[in-house]
């Protein structure tokens, strides 16, 4: 297996790993009962005791994958090695958003976003280039000379020799 489908493989995983890091922050803040006992309020999900917050955290994670689904797809398809303009804003969301909600209950969840969001708008990799590195190296004899003020000069098959005619 050649190096850019190995590192296009590892960011599908972590892709999958992601879009299943979203469906259990879905049930957690659709299941999980916060206990208020210090408040003596009855026990309720994130999205009963705060459901716009919960609502833009599940909207907004989940346009980011979608984004990073795509962005992926295309940089994949396309064998593109570079990060583009998508994967910087995605970056830099990704990073700042569990800022914006650490302070609710269960803003802790939302740091392995961060990293899978880094990791995905990173580079793939060096694309295969289609074309060979080798170049052909003309043999051993006497040419026309690049320099001027000689007819001929001696090329020894890797470099110009002082010898000329």
């Amino acid at each position: 297996m050649t190096p850019w489908k190995r590192a296009v493989r590892t960011r599908i995983a972590a892709l999958g790993t992601a879009w299943l890091l979203w469906f259990s922050l879905l049930a957690v803040v659709h299941g999980y009962h916060l206990a208020i006992a210090a408040s003596g309020g009855q026990a309720r999900t994130m999205a009963e005791a705060d459901p716009g917050i919960a609502r833009a955290m599940l909207v907004g994670f989940a346009l980011f994958l979608f984004v990073e689904t795509c962005s992926l797809t295309w940089r994949a398809v396309r064998h593109s090695s570079r990060i583009g303009v998508t994967g910087i804003i995605i970056a830099g969301l990704s990073c700042t958003a569990p800022l914006l909600f650490a302070f609710t209950p269960i803003g802790f969840l939302l740091l392995p976003f961060a990293a899978l969001g880094v990791f995905l708008a990173l580079p793939i990799g060096q694309a295969e280039s289609k074309v060979s590195n080798t170049f052909l190296v003309a043999p051993p004899g006497w040419y026309a000379d690049p320099l001027p003020g000689s007819q001929l000069r001696y090329w020894d098959g890797t470099a110009w020799t002082p010898w000329t005619a």
